[in-house]
């Protein structure tokens, strides 16, 4: 790995690289579809699940958020026939 002088010209540089990476990732999110955010919940809850770090009286709340994301998943499909 190289060393970069740190100078104001290379700080502003490397603030503008992540400023632009945000403003892509901040339009990818945008750009993403209800299934799309639904996979991904599902991924990161399986995920959690397995690892076993899911607080345990969590039931209630989990259920809560998995009737209105099948509602929401629900109105998707119905748009997208």
């Amino acid at each position: 790995m190289r060393q970069v002088e740190l100078n104001q010209q290379n700080l502003l540089a490397y603030r503008q690289r992540w400023t632009a990476v945000a403003a892509v990732e901040a339009a990818e999110r945008q750009a993403s579809s209800v299934a799309e955010r639904w996979q991904q919940l599902n991924a990161l809850y399986w995920m959690a699940l397995n690892l076993n770090i899911l607080p345990q009286n969590q039931d209630i709340v989990l259920e809560d958020g998995w009737q209105r994301w099948q509602a929401l998943y629900a109105l998707e499909q119905a748009k997208n026939k």
